[in-house]
C-alpha cells in the first residue's frame, strides 16, 4: 500500500500539546512512543492541536481515525467535545468512541449506559427536575448513595440515610435562583409577578452495596490489565480518594468482570471502579478517556488473558502506547482498512 493510501490516524491534543493523563491532568501519554508505533502497524500519523482541527487536515485520507484528548475543566471540556463531536459525525473513527467522552465526568450518562449494558452495576435513578427528585424520595429505599454528574475522588458522592437528607441533597445541589439569599426589591418584586422555571440540575441516586471494605481499581487494555485494592475512608463508605491503595493480587472474578465489562461498554480500553463481595462484582463508574494511570505507574505486575482463558501474571507494566497503537491497528484492519 502506498504511504498516500495508508489510513490516517489524528493524535488530536489540548492547549499543551498533550492527550491527558497519566497520574496528573497536566501529564499525558507519550506521543512520540505512540506515533512510532502507529506507523509500525502501517498507518499514516499527524499530531494536530484541537485548535487546527478543519477538514483540510484530514481530506487527503479516505480512512480517518483519532485518538483524541479531554478535559476536566468543564468549558474546556465541552469546547473539546464540539470537536471530537463533528469529527464522529464527519465519520472519523474515534478512539475511544464518542460515546465515552460524552460519558467522561458525567455519572448520569454512566449510570443510563451501565444498565443499558446489562452488567451487575447496583440500579440508579436519574433526574433532572427537583420536584421528581422529591417524589421518588418518599418511596426509596434507604440507604442511598448521592452523586453529582461531575467530580472526581468521591467528591459530590454521599451515603443518604433517610428522605430529609435525600432532600437536603436536592436541595443543596438543585438551588432554586428565587432562592438567593440578599436579593434586591427590585429583583423579588419581578420574580413575584414572573416566577423563574422550576428548580433544574442533575443528580444520581444509586442503591447501596453494603458490607463492602473498599473497591478494585482495574484498567484494562484489550486482554491485559493492571489492578490495585482502594481501601474505605475511615467511617465511611467510599474508597475513590482515600489514599489507601494495596497492589495485591486481584481476584480472578474481578479480572474476568472487568474483561466482560469493557466489551459490553464497547471500550479498547478504560478504568473501571469495581466492588466485589467475595461472590459478586459491582461495577460503580467507569471511564474510557482522560483517566488516572496510577495504578498502571505504581503497579510491578499485570496480568494477560491466556487462550485457555486464565488471566496469568506478569512482572513489570504493560507497555502502554505501544498496547493502545496496537489494539487501533488491529481493529483498523478488522474493519478492511489495512
Amino acid at each position: 500500500m502506498d504511504t498516500e493510501d495508508r489510513p490516517l490516524v489524528l493524535l488530536i491534543t489540548d492547549f499543551r500539546g498533550l492527550i491527558p493523563q497519566r497520574t496528573m491532568s497536566w501529564d499525558g501519554y507519550d506521543l512520540d512512543v505512540l506515533k512510532n508505533s502507529l506507523e509500525q502497524g502501517g498507518l499514516r500519523v499527524r499530531v494536530v492541536g484541537a485548535h487546527e482541527i478543519t477538514p483540510d487536515v484530514y481530506q487527503d485520507a479516505a480512512h480517518v481515525a483519532a485518538i483524541y484528548a479531554s478535559s476536566q475543566f468543564p468549558r474546556y471540556k465541552q469546547y473539546l467535545q464540539g470537536i471530537i463531536g463533528n469529527l464522529h459525525f464527519a465519520g472519523v473513527q474515534l478512539y475511544p468512541s464518542f460515546e465515552h467522552m460524552l460519558a467522561h465526568e458525567d455519572k448520569a450518562f454512566q449510570a443510563v449506559r451501565l444498565q443499558k449494558a446489562g452488567l451487575g452495576a447496583p440500579r440508579c435513578y436519574i433526574f433532572g427536575d427537583k420536584a421528581h427528585a422529591y417524589e421518588f424520595l418518599k418511596g426509596a429505599t434507604y440507604p442511598l448513595v448521592g452523586k453529582t454528574p461531575e467530580g472526581c475522588g468521591s467528591s459530590g458522592v454521599r451515603l443518604i440515610r433517610n428522605e430529609k437528607e435525600g432532600r437536603a441533597f436536592v436541595n443543596w445541589n438543585m438551588i432554586h435562583r428565587v432562592l438567593k439569599k440578599g436579593r434586591p426589591k427590585v429583583v423579588r418584586a419581578f420574580q413575584r409577578v414572573f416566577p423563574p422555571d422550576p428548580s433544574l440540575g442533575c443528580l444520581v441516586f444509586q442503591d447501596y452495596v453494603p458490607g463492602l471494605e473498599g473497591d478494585w481499581k482495574v484498567l484494562i487494555w484489550g486482554d491485559k490489565a493492571h489492578g490495585a485494592h482502594r481501601e474505605n475512608r475511615p467511617n465511611d463508605f467510599r474508597a475513590s480518594g482515600s489514599g489507601k491503595v494495596a497492589y495485591a493480587d486481584v481476584p480472578m472474578q474481578v479480572l474476568e468482570f472487568a474483561r466482560t465489562a469493557r466489551e459490553r461498554l464497547e471500550m479498547h480500553w478504560g478504568s473501571l471502579d469495581i466492588g466485589f463481595d467475595g461472590q459478586q462484582c459491582y461495577l460503580f463508574e467507569y471511564q474510557a478517556v482522560h483517566f488516572g494511570l496510577t495504578v498502571r505507574e505504581r503497579g510491578r505486575f499485570y496480568y494477560v488473558k491466556a487462550p485457555d482463558g486464565a488471566w496469568v501474571k506478569y512482572p513489570g507494566r504493560i507497555p502502554l502506547e505501544v498496547e493502545m497503537a496496537g489494539i487501533v491497528v488491529n481493529d483498523l484492519y478488522d474493519r478492511g482498512w489495512l
